[in-house]
């Protein structure tokens, strides 16, 4: 039962996220689209330098469905306080939504993308793709959804995570290439491992980085989840 609840309720948030739209969940491809394009033109055409597109579906591939991962989370509890309420729901089962909301975006984004990589990636390496982007939308969730018991507290966090999102994006080498010296340093970037795993299987980056820092960074996010969700979520479901 608590399957087909957590669905419907994905389902639900679709629903109110396009209602009224032509083109529907439609607009999840699109958006992909056009982001790509955008960074693409700007940097060829606007600034002369001239993106690997490879290199840029890849790293857009992953960020998409992770910086709407963290906004969304961040504000599906204080987004859902009326519904929370008026049934005897979970509120953390409202805080899982996003997350499959994220792995189906990715995997529709990976779907679309999947042609341009047919010459250079193999069916197992674009399965390690597959599961890379979803471990790690996964392990994400977890700092995530304690977001979202701080926001329903602190309701400037939402706010404040969708303007710091942007800036943590140019902190990763999406749009741009980095010179291999500087492997070393990324590899400290929480988000950084999954990303170039992802470059290295569908686009063939040379940027090779440590996975030691990034199992660190796990460890500490689940912790943080389980220490978080001890303290926080008393004192949410009292403000919810």
């Amino acid at each position: 039962m608590g399957l087909s609840v957590l669905l419907a309720l994905v389902r639900r948030e679709y629903r109110l996220q396009y209602a009224g739209s032509v083109l529907g969940t439609g607009w999840l491809l699109l958006e992909y689209v056009l982001q790509v394009g955008i960074f693409y033109f700007v940097f060829r055409f606007v600034f002369q330098k001239s993106p690997d597109p490879l290199h840029l579906v890849a790293g857009m591939l992953y960020w998409l469905p992770l910086a709407e991962l963290f906004v969304k989370t961040a504000s599906s509890l204080s987004r859902n306080r009326a519904l929370i309420r008026r049934t005897a729901l979970p509120a953390g089962l409202f805080s899982l939504v996003p997350l499959l909301q994220a792995i189906f975006q990715f995997f529709i984004f990976a779907l679309l993308a999947l042609p341009l990589f047919r010459e250079r990636t193999t069916v197992a390496e674009f399965l390690l793709v597959c599961a890379t982007g979803t471990a790690s939308l996964i392990l994400f969730s977890f700092p995530a959804r304690i977001f979202a018991w701080q926001s329903v507290v602190f309701r400037d966090l939402t706010t404040l995570i969708r303007m710091f999102m942007p800036a943590l994006f140019w902190t990763l080498p999406i749009v741009y290439q980095l010179p291999l010296k500087f492997s070393a340093v990324l590899s400290y970037h929480p988000l950084a491992y999954p990303l170039t795993v992802i470059q290295n299987l569908l686009a063939d980056s040379p940027l090779n980085i440590s996975y030691i820092p990034f199992v660190c960074y796990g460890v500490f996010f689940l912790l943080f989840y389980f220490v978080g969700r001890l303290h926080l979520s008393p004192v949410a479901r009292d403000e919810l």
